[in-house]
């Protein structure tokens, strides 16, 4: 027997489960990064920053996909999402939201091997 309930389809979330299994992952190769600068002499911060970028840049293009299917499945189209990055309070009286920040750092981190910033992280950055 299926059982009815009064939450709205567009309420339902569906996507919040990877992102957490996503993020979760992250945290943990994150954390056995850590135990290396504590256990192994020889690794040290810059080993530290250098194999923990990418993990964290893979957090943001995370965060992105989420926000952009997101913004996909509420308005039915990405044309104009910009204008959904910028509802996101910007509490701190600076020139960006927290979200074109998330999309700022994203697009940097898929595009920083080219050697020139993307576009819309040179704009927001």
């Amino acid at each position: 027997m299926t059982k009815i309930t009064n939450t709205h389809s567009l309420r339902h979330d569906y996507r919040i489960k990877s992102l957490k299994l996503v993020i979760e992952g992250l945290k943990n190769s994150i954390e056995v990064l850590e135990n290396c600068v504590k256990e192994i002499h020889w690794y040290g911060g810059d080993w530290f920053m250098e194999e923990s970028e990418p993990i964290i840049g893979l957090a943001f293009i995370a965060f992105q996909n989420y926000i952009n299917a997101s913004i996909k499945d509420y308005a039915g189209v990405l044309k104009g999402k910009d204008e959904f990055y910028e509802l996101c309070n910007n509490s701190q009286g600076l020139p960006r939201s927290k979200i074109e920040l998330i999309e700022a750092l994203a697009n940097y981190a898929k595009h920083k091997i080219e050697g020139i910033p993307h576009k819309a992280a040179s704009l927001s950055l």
